[in-house]
């Protein structure tokens, strides 16, 4: 068996570098999701294109003023929208909209950006004050309206929030925003910032483009709405995106090096790379961690290999409403499933073995996390015993569909899970829909990467009492499934004291490991290639990379 598994990983490697390495298909244009009845813009005309890097459709812009960017795919949209858009629309996103708080991967904290200051009035309600003299590219100064407009909209957008009372954002005065919690979550409110609904529009521009009613897709150049290093210049559909420096940036001591941004999209990660040497592109990413050692050495092209800090894992939900009497809500199914996941593979298949082990969702670049010393060797036959003692002698079935990202690993789990006798076919779905099923709670199993800047998430995601319409494809464990269960969370959610929150955390990373909830297996790593000369790209809290302050080493 363990011959059988060697050999079938191999293929699957060789297959992940072929196909592997987009978080969704290239597009050909920009396309309304309809989640708004509203038009989407018209695409910009591709008036005069020529190839060619030094000639681009903009004219007078110079290929030193340039940073070329090939990504995966062609972003769906990069204005507010409520659907899933994965990796390519985060990159240029994460130049054009500044956050309240950014969170470093490497030391684990939260960084105020546009935020001064975080003052907690009560449980429930904290105050942010914003920096003195922040502003739009356009030049408007940005105002606690405008974030409590912004936050409003994405958590709105976003069809709800386990965390924030929508209802309770308000702006104060020029400079504070309230932020109103369903819970007292005590601890972590920077880091809830980071990513959901951190990001700062202004509220003007995007009344002036018809939002929210009409989710505009292409943004106007003449109307800026961001406050990152970089606002929209132009899209060439199936082409380009380029950006254009943002000179009324707030730091004017951190301003991007480059005039230009501009991403071109390549699905193939092979293609990619190759863009590096032929001179097409100073940066390739998301590359296939396994093609690194071909660029070991070179002269041209220099790897970069960033741990994201995402915590690699296979969620087990045991109350997924087709299956009221699901396996899974048998404690000796879910060890099964935790024997049988061979981790290491994973690890090595999707990182080239440079991944740090996880046991949980909890992720060990999250200040909370604890090391838990846990045997993962594979046990096909003790796994057997299990499910004949469960009453599943001869295995059952899962349900879940899967997203092309997961699409290498969900090959391996499956062949994994096939060893016991367990049956999951993994439908590859787009990942709006494949979103739009998670909301449902419908499914059995799923593969998740959570970030290591929201470590309430790794409760959220097994907290059964949160609907998936709030928490989306979480794990729906309640006391009547595993008894303490919400004790064990309470604790974490209410704790004031950071020391306290850390045993608590550490207490409940323990139990989710005792009752096999979940199965962790290792943080993403991701391989970037750029042109030799150049800074690596910085990972941001949710695992992406940010362009923005690229710039040459010397």
């Amino acid at each position: 068996m363990k011959r059988a598994l060697s050999i079938l990983l191999c293929l699957v490697m060789v297959l992940a570098l072929a196909a592997c390495g987009g978080s969704q298909p290239a597009a050909t244009q920009p396309a309304s999701t309809g989640t708004s009845g509203g038009d989407a813009a018209p695409a910009p005309a591709p008036t005069d294109v020529i190839s060619g890097r030094d000639q681009d459709v903009v004219s007078g812009i110079s290929e030193d003023e340039t940073l070329t960017v090939a990504i995966e795919a062609e972003p769906p949209f990069i204005m507010p929208n409520s659907g899933s858009a994965g990796n390519p629309t985060a990159y240029v996103t994460g130049c054009m909209y500044e956050h309240l708080y950014e969170f470093n991967v490497e030391t684990g904290e939260c960084i105020p950006a546009l935020a001064e200051s975080l003052e907690w009035k009560d449980d429930t309600h904290y105050w942010v004050t914003l920096r003195d003299g922040i502003k739009f590219a356009n030049g408007d100064p940005i105002t606690a309206e405008d974030v409590a407009y912004s936050m409003v909209l994405s958590l709105t957008l976003g069809g709800g929030s386990a965390v924030f009372d929508v209802d309770g954002i308000k702006a104060i005065d020029d400079k504070t925003v309230e932020i109103a919690l369903l819970q007292p979550y005590v601890n972590g409110a920077e880091e809830a910032l980071v990513r959901r609904g951190g990001a700062v529009y202004s509220k003007k521009a995007l009344e002036q483009l018809g939002y929210p009613d009409n989710q505009l897709l292409v943004p106007d150049p003449d109307v800026p709405i961001g406050s990152g290093k970089f606002v929209f210049k132009e899209w060439v559909p199936g082409q380009y995106i380029l950006l254009e420096r943002n000179e009324n940036y707030w730091d004017k001591d951190n301003m991007a090096y480059y005039k230009y941004m501009k991403f071109v999209f390549v699905s193939d990660p092979a293609a990619r790379a190759m863009t590096i040497e032929s001179g097409d592109a100073d940066v390739a990413s998301y590359i296939t961690a396994s093609m690194g050692a071909e660029y070991e050495g070179s002269s041209t092209v220099t790897p970069y290999y960033l741990d994201t800090g995402l915590a690699g894992c296979v969620l087990l939900n045991p109350d997924n409403p087709d299956h009221p009497d699901s396996p899974l809500r048998d404690e000796r199914v879910r060890e099964a499933i935790w024997l049988l996941i061979d981790a290491q593979a994973l690890n090595d298949l999707g990182n080239a073995g440079r991944g740090t082990p996880c046991e949980t969702l909890v992720s060990p670049r999250s200040w909370t996390y604890t090391k838990i010393d846990v045997d993962r060797t594979v046990n096909v036959e003790r796994a057997k015993e299990l499910l004949a003692e469960a009453g599943y002698p001869d295995g059952f079935e899962l349900y879940a569909t899967n997203i092309a990202p997961y699409k290498a690993q969900g090959e391996v789990i499956k062949e994994c899970l096939r060893l016991g006798g367990i049956k999951w076919d993994a439908e590859l779905e787009e990942i709006p829909s494949h979103f739009a099923g998670c909301r449902t709670g419908k499914y059995d199993i799923l593969i998740r990467s959570y970030q290591c800047s929201d470590y309430f998430d790794a409760l959220f995601n097994n907290d059964g009492r949160i609907p998936p319409s709030k928490q989306v494809g979480n794990a729906l464990y309640t006391d009547e499934i595993v008894p303490g269960w919400e004790e064990v969370l309470d604790a974490c959610y209410y704790q004031q004291d950071k020391a306290k929150m850390k045993e608590a955390m550490a207490v409940a990373q323990q139990f989710m490991i005792d009752h096999h909830m979940c199965v962790g297996f290792c943080t993403t790593v991701r391989l970037e290639l750029c042109r030799t000369g150049l800074s690596a790209p910085v990972i941001n809290g949710s695992g992406i990379c940010y362009y923005q302050d690229i710039r040459p080493l010397n």
